[in-house]
């Protein structure tokens, strides 16, 4: 009967660090799954603000470079149901639906600067519990200047991997 008992006597330190790695691969996988699910939030804001910059080209050529009226949301929304858009828009397939609003993002505002020349889209982030606590709150804004023609990230996401190529603030 001890021959049974000291053949399945188990280790104290293999059985802990069984544990200990279960565990870590249980983060891992956590980790990896709640990474991607705040990288689909924040690209969808992404999404929303591109359609809007193809739309705001259009509309700085249709005000003849009046950064007050080419800069303004309801402008921009008018510029995708014009007909010189629409007919350009059956060849280059734009998204001409923008939204101002969506499951993740609370509001897109689009300004113009008081330099004249400069636009700004901003995405704000809604505070709700089905929002990543990494966003919740946040924001992410694309500075567009039509005099140098750039183009500047600015976030305040502290998550670097989220927004890679925005200067925090």
């Amino acid at each position: 009967m001890t021959h049974f008992s000291e053949r399945f006597k188990l280790d104290f330190k293999i059985v802990a660090l069984g544990i200990i790695l279960s565990c870590g691969v249980v983060y891992a996988i956590y980790s990896t799954v709640r990474h991607f699910y705040v990288l689909k939030q924040v690209n969808e804001a992404k999404e929303m603000m591109s359609d809007i910059q193809s739309l705001l080209v259009w509309s700085m050529h249709q005000y003849h470079d009046d950064i007050m009226k080419a800069c303004h949301f309801k402008n921009i929304q008018q510029i995708a149901q014009s007909v010189e858009f629409q007919n350009m828009n059956r060849i280059l397939k734009l998204q001409d639906q923008i939204r101002q609003q969506s499951q993740f993002v609370e509001q897109i505002k689009v300004n113009a600067k008081p330099d004249l020349h400069h636009c700004i889209t901003t995405a704000y982030f809604r505070k709700e519990p089905f929002v990543s606590e990494l966003i919740t709150g946040k924001y992410i804004s694309y500075h567009y200047d039509f005099k140098s023609e750039t183009i500047k990230c600015v976030t305040n996401i502290d998550k670097r991997a989220l927004v890679k190529s925005c200067i925090r603030e």
